[in-house]
């Protein structure tokens, strides 16, 4: 959903702009996405890290440590999501946005891009940390035998 709203606001086409903005909430299918699966993905996810991650990272727990730090990300991403929003809201009235209320509309998109990549990078990171921890612990138990 990042990719496309950036990609409508980089053609800095100020009529598509207005109309999509406008119309993104009546298309079924990124409505769905929009008021339902991204918000529920984000709360497990935010559920997840609080609740797991952040209490094995003092346990010192293998893979917790980049599971906590995505949740550096999601208060960034929720800043820029909101004030986005906040700078597009005349839009759906059918006001065309400025240049510079554009230029930063990208900005906080992009923003937005790459809390959502670090997440899911550090995501991955978390699970090769176990992955490679019970790996080792097969090893170990080998070894003994």
């Amino acid at each position: 959903m990042a990719v496309t709203n950036l990609g409508v606001s980089m053609t800095r086409d100020a009529p598509l702009i207005t109309a999509w903005y406008r119309n993104v909430d009546t298309l079924p299918l990124l409505h769905l996405l929009n008021k339902f699966v991204i918000p529920l993905a984000g709360v497990l996810k935010l559920l997840k890290s609080t609740l797991v991650s952040l209490p094995g990272m003092f346990r010192r727990d293998p893979g917790a440590i980049p599971g906590a730090v995505a949740l550096l990300f999601i208060p960034c991403g929720l800043y820029c999501t909101t004030q986005a929003d906040r700078i597009l809201a005349p839009t759906l009235k059918g006001v065309a946005v400025s240049g510079l209320a554009l230029e930063n509309v990208i900005n906080f998109q992009l923003m937005i891009l790459l809390c959502s990549f670090c997440m899911l990078v550090f995501g991955i990171a978390e699970y090769m940390s176990l992955a490679g921890a019970e790996e080792n612990i097969k090893l170990k138990e080998k070894k003994k035998e």
